[in-house]
């Protein structure tokens, strides 16, 4: 197992907050889940019966995130954990304000794909190429 040697002085003010999978064989999900629960830092945002878990944690320095995916992968049952999303924030810019206002729109409404017109068809024996 990878050790975390960052000292916290030199972490800079940064929040780095990662999703990512966690697969365990099916017949150990609740001993998984007990496992994950008893972590101070990790949140468990879904699972299902066959053994997948999305799970969510938030540090200061990314190391800290990756010393806490070697402690999953550690967990016995645990077959995989793979990290899906990762963000670095500054501290101060997560205390901005969002504005909900379109959140509360359908999808339809608020993002309008474009749609591609196909080029006009031409006669293969009048294009050139250079």
């Amino acid at each position: 197992m990878r050790v975390n040697k960052i000292a916290l002085d030199d972490v800079t003010e940064e929040s780095h907050i990662s999703s990512f999978i966690v697969y365990c064989q099916a017949d150990k999900h609740q001993t998984v889940e007990q496992a994950l629960t008893a972590q101070a830092d990790i949140e468990i945002h879904g699972s299902d019966e066959q053994g997948k878990f999305v799970v969510v944690t938030e540090a200061k320095h990314q190391g800290i995130i990756m010393d806490r995916i070697d402690l999953i992968t550690a967990i016995d049952g645990v077959i995989n954990t793979s990290m899906v999303y990762h963000q670095v924030a500054a501290i101060d810019e997560l205390d901005d304000e969002v504005d909900q206002s379109e959140s509360d729109q359908p999808i339809e409404q608020i993002y309008q794909p474009q749609m591609c017109e196909a080029p006009a068809e031409q006669d293969a024996t009048t294009q050139t190429v250079q």
